[in-house]
């Protein structure tokens, strides 16, 4: 819940059960609501389990507004993810919250992605969503032509890349294409002048899921781009 509310979510009313009302922490959390004219709404917690679809619902809920960008205010930044055709929620979740946690700027997503606002997505992106632009289903030769417009470098994920992940290639307005589980990076994402970035690992093991790479590349992303003042965030204000 803090996390979407210091991310910018737009809240359009909450719910909470009478037990976590009752607490301390559910109490301050309805007066902050209140104070930004945001209601809540007060329901059992045999309802409330049936509305959250999760196991162990908490009792508190935020209903939320999508926050969609398009693909022209999305590509208004210098670093940003593209997840390409990644169909486990759980995977996309934590891609979408390692790319606001490491200074990406949008998440683009191409058809055939599990979508954004799936709710196993949500669970796994730990709120974190509202800090980004997202934009979905994107065909993979209009996203490949807008990027090269705007001079991004692409990079992408490979266990077999040309390029250790450490090398200088985060530089300037870069995007990391991670590609799908089974398939990798669609051919039209990954020709012309894309570059493949490798994590090196020890013998007999093949590769690092979806999430887990994109997590070590971020992290190496903004480590780079703070050292050489390539910055991160917005290039347009």
């Amino acid at each position: 819940m803090d996390a979407a509310l210091g991310a910018g979510a737009d809240v359009h009313s909450a719910i909470m059960t009478g037990e976590a009302l009752a607490e301390a922490r559910g109490a301050a959390l309805s007066a902050r609501l209140n104070g930004q004219g945001c209601p809540v709404f007060e329901v059992p917690a045999g309802i409330f389990g049936r509305l959250s679809r999760t196991e162990a619902p908490q009792g508190v809920a935020l209903v939320c507004m999508p926050r969609r960008a398009t693909l022209e205010e999305a590509i208004e930044t210098d670093l940003l993810v593209v997840a390409d055709r990644i169909q486990d929620p759980g995977n996309l979740g934590a891609i979408l919250r390692s790319s606001l946690a490491f200074g990406a700027g949008a998440v683009l997503t191409t058809r055939g992605t599990v979508e954004m606002f799936n709710p196993k997505v949500l669970r796994a992106s730990a709120g974190t969503w509202p800090g980004l632009r997202l934009v979905e289903g994107l065909d993979a030769g209009r996203l490949s032509e807008a990027l090269a417009t705007r001079k991004f470098r692409l990079l992408i994920a490979d266990s077999a890349g040309k390029r250790d992940f450490r090398e200088p290639v985060w530089g300037g307005a870069v995007a990391l294409v991670i590609g799908s589980e089974a398939r990798g990076a669609d051919r039209l994402l990954a020709a012309g002048s894309a570059t493949s970035v490798r994590i090196p690992m020890k013998g007999g093991v093949e590769s690092l899921n979806a999430a887990a790479a994109a997590a070590v590349l971020l992290a190496e992303a903004f480590r780079a781009r703070q050292l050489t003042g390539g910055g991160v965030g917005d290039r347009f204000h």
